[in-house]
């Protein structure tokens, strides 16, 4: 009896410890905890079923399988070990260009979809978190590097380097853009020809990039929050040529901008000369028309004037006329007592002074009385007043 209990003693205590140790060894599979800021993906034990829970919380796992993911993380491709540059699958971008290189330093982050569907599809092509990290890098990476063929060295270097940043992150969510050349003959400041390229973006019909390889980020609507190009290091070489074009450019623009300053004064002082030139034309002008007024003017008033003593002519005349034929008319009628009077007193009058003007003989006295010679010298002078009396009368 003793032995039979001892025996199933210890086949309970060998069962409780297989037991426990298999309770322990699959606790770790019976419950499962998320934490905020990642979601899983569930796989179900024996079906295979997936199923997602975004939510934190503690669920049961019931032996199935548990694979966690970051809803949003970081991408750094830096050499800055702030950047995580220490890691070498972390270091700066090289990133060549149709004439040099450089290297991109790069940080961003990333976030992943909400939608049960998708968290799926991404579980089923990627398996786990780090793949998919690995992913998105990768996308930007060729994004970055495709950047490089759409535009020079010196564009990148400077006015161009936000349209760098643009053109890689649409690249990065949408795909690699095809990229075109354009060649530019110019002449140069020297009077040579020159042959320029141009790098760009190809686009359709419809004014839209054509992409040449869509990208993952699109199909999985994975999304770029943070896309930042920290610093672009070319090489020292192409910077050095940077520079040199940089002065001659400048140099160029100088020479420009010294002609067309030039060219500005001349139009200026030709615009004065003009304006002045206007001027006097103006004036001489308003003093032609001043002075043909006042000639019109004068004229008018010669013209009025003179019809003006035409008219008193012609009054005078009207006047004399009517006086004289008054005056023949008084006479065919007859002169009245007074008028008859003063008639001959003007009459008189003007014998006088009309003797006073005539030569008339002297006459000399001589002898006596008795003689007689006195008397005739009377008898003639009055004899001859009476002759010129009836003259005056006549006329």
């Amino acid at each position: 009896m003793k032995q039979k209990f001892s025996t199933k003693k210890l086949i309970f205590t060998v069962a409780f410890l297989v037991i426990g140790s298999l309770i322990l060894s699959l606790a770790g599979q019976l419950w499962e905890t998320n934490k905020a800021g990642f979601y899983q993906v569930k796989q179900a034990f024996y079906w295979g079923d997936l199923t997602v829970r975004d939510n934190p919380g503690t669920y049961g796992q019931w032996l199935g399988d548990i694979t966690t993911y970051e809803m949003a993380g970081k991408i750094f491709l830096s050499k800055d070990n702030a950047d995580g540059g220490e890691d070498a699958t972390n270091q700066a971008e090289r990133v060549l260009f149709p004439n040099g290189y450089a290297d991109v330093n790069f940080v961003g982050m990333y976030q992943m979809p909400l939608t049960d569907s998708i968290q799926k599809a991404i579980h089923i092509r990627f398996n786990n978190d780090n793949n998919v990290k690995y992913m998105i890098k990768q996308q930007i990476i060729e994004a970055l590097k495709n950047t490089g063929t759409l535009m020079s060295a010196e564009e990148a270097y400077s006015f161009k380097r936000a349209d760098f940043a643009r053109l890689a992150r649409e690249q990065a969510l949408y795909g690699l853009y095809k990229s075109q050349v354009t060649v530019d003959t110019i002449i140069d400041a020297t009077g040579q020809k020159q042959e320029v390229k141009h790098y760009s973006v190809a686009v359709d019909k419809n004014g839209k990039p054509i992409i040449t390889k869509k990208s993952l980020l699109a199909e999985y609507g994975i999304q770029l929050p943070q896309f930042n190009i920290k610093d672009m290091d070319f090489d020292n070489k192409l910077e050095g040529l940077i520079e040199a074009r940089k002065d001659a450019q400048k140099a160029t623009q100088d020479a420009i901008t010294a002609k067309s300053k030039g060219e500005a004064l001349i139009a200026k002082e030709k615009a004065t000369q003009e304006v002045s030139k206007i001027k006097e034309v103006t004036i001489a002008e308003k003093e032609a028309a001043v002075a043909k007024i006042e000639a019109e003017k004068k004229f008018k008033v010669s013209e009025f004037k003179a019809k003006q003593a035409l008219e008193e002519k012609k009054a005078l005349i009207a006047k004399g006329e009517g006086e004289a034929r008054a005056n023949q008319l008084k006479v065919a009628a007859g002169l009245t007592p007074q008028e008859r009077a003063k008639w001959e007193y003007k009459t008189k009058v003007g014998i006088a002074a009309e003797l006073s003007k005539r030569p008339v003989p002297k006459i000399v006295m001589g002898g006596s009385e008795k003689s007689g010679s006195s008397n005739l010298t009377n008898s003639y002078t009055m004899e001859n007043m009476l002759i010129l009396m009836n003259k005056i009368d006549k006329k």
